[in-house]
């Protein structure tokens, strides 16, 4: 991480996220054999709307990190509330985290999350929930090396 910076994403680094959105959607749909799940950004016109309203929320934080003037890396997090039905608490939810390949295994998703943490504590939320793909065995274990254990787990059929 020597020259990587993590900062704050502006709406003028958009373009640039919506670029590693598409690998992010890329990469999922290679894992997706039925091809359920497709990436915001596969609609660049939706995400790129999807990105300002979350730039200008003060309950979503988006980074990015940089190396050197290049962004190689963005996460995408927001405060949420279970339904009233369950218990209304809100919580922490990491929506997106893309580290580009060539910039993986250097700690800048570890910065990044640890970011992410640090402004979730900030605005008083104390649970994180990431969802993360059950074909996505890197994600997952970044995830368990990270701290996060599985609670719920979602199953699906075609039918």
């Amino acid at each position: 991480m020597d020259n990587v910076t993590i900062r704050v994403a502006t709406l003028q680094d958009i373009p640039r996220i919506t670029e590693l959105g598409k690998e992010l959607g890329d990469f999922h749909s290679d894992l997706d054999e039925d091809e359920f799940w497709t990436h915001p950004s596969s609609t660049p016109v939706e995400f790129t709307k999807l990105l300002k309203d979350h730039i200008s929320n003060d309950n979503s934080l988006v980074l990015v990190a940089e190396d050197g003037e290049t962004i190689v890396s963005y996460c995408l997090a927001v405060i949420t509330s279970q339904p009233p039905e369950f218990n209304g608490k809100p919580y922490g939810s990491i929506k997106e985290t893309l580290v580009t390949n060539s910039h993986r295994g250097k700690g800048i998703g570890k910065t990044m999350v640890s970011e992410l943490e640090r402004w979730f504590r900030s605005k008083d939320i104390y649970r994180v929930e990431v969802g993360v793909a059950a074909l996505n065995d890197k994600a997952a274990a970044f995830w368990q090396k990270m701290g996060y254990i599985p609670g719920l787990v979602l199953r699906h059929k075609e039918i």
